[in-house]
């Protein structure tokens, strides 16, 4: 295992805390794509099921059972904690169509298929199939939670997305480190890996770029008549008092004028 390796593992796990942490300090999940959890719950569930076959290290299984707890924590706190707070209007289900996709290359493009493993027995080719599944529903995961930034333009993921790509950019030095190293290299990975990181590239430009932001203008009639309102309250008061008949003190007539 390199520093690339752990330093995209743990980026990727500062990502999933963040959000959940987001939703829980603001007390709701407006901005957030549930759909795009969704997603990551299903790549991740499917790319771990090697957790009931073996055993690597406390390590490995200690991130991988995190990355779906958190995973579960978020949707939970999405549909069901603070569930009112969820754009469902621009939050498309038929975004969950991408499994379907996913699905059909991982049986048509697989690490057995295409000589990537070559020792493998019926249980770890079913493995390999979910695997492959996860590597390409994991490129378009993030497409729900874009699509829902354009139709808002609420820039509250962006973050996360960042850390997203991050982390992906980071898998991809490892995997260039351990082909040099250790001869290691899976062409579904790198690819897809490449693309996906390209993805998040782009998405982070554009929401940097079309982000709702203040407007200055009106920011500046409110200034205004703020000053307007001040300036009104620090003039001096001029109030006349009359007095009944005329009344003199001293010798003078008062005219009632006190500043």
């Amino acid at each position: 295992m390199n520093i690339f390796r752990i330093g995209a593992d743990s980026i990727h796990l500062l990502g999933m805390i963040t959000i959940v942490y987001d939703i829980i300090h603001k007390r709701n999940c407006t901005g957030i794509s549930g759909i795009t959890q969704i997603l990551y719950a299903q790549v991740f569930m499917s790319r771990y099921t090697d957790l009931l076959l073996y055993y690597v290290s406390i390590y490995n299984t200690f991130m991988k059972i995190t990355y779906i707890l958190m995973t579960f924590i978020a949707i939970i706190l999405i549909f069901v904690v603070f569930r009112k707070s969820y754009d469902r209007k621009n939050d498309s289900i038929f975004h969950l169509l991408w499994t379907f996709p996913a699905a059909l290359l991982a049986f048509k493009y697989n690490s057995i298929s295409i000589s990537d493993v070559r020792s493998y027995d019926d249980l770890s080719y079913y493995t390999e199939i979910l695997w492959s599944s996860s590597i390409y529903l994991e490129v378009v995961a993030i497409v729900p939670q874009y699509v829902m930034f354009r139709k808002t333009k609420n820039a509250r993921c962006l973050y996360y997305v960042a850390m997203l790509c991050t982390y992906r950019s980071l898998y991809i030095a490892n995997w260039i480190v351990r082909y040099f190293e250790e001869n290691r290299y899976s062409s579904i990975a790198t690819v897809s890996g490449v693309i996906q990181a390209i993805i998040l590239i782009i998405v982070i430009i554009d929401i940097e770029l079309n982000k709702e932001k203040p407007n200055p203008g009106k920011w500046r009639e409110i200034q205004d008549v703020f000053t307007v309102e001040a300036a009104k309250l620090a003039q001096p008061t001029k109030v006349k008092i009359q007095y009944p008949n005329n009344e003199q003190f001293g010798g003078q007539e008062n005219q009632g004028l006190i500043y």
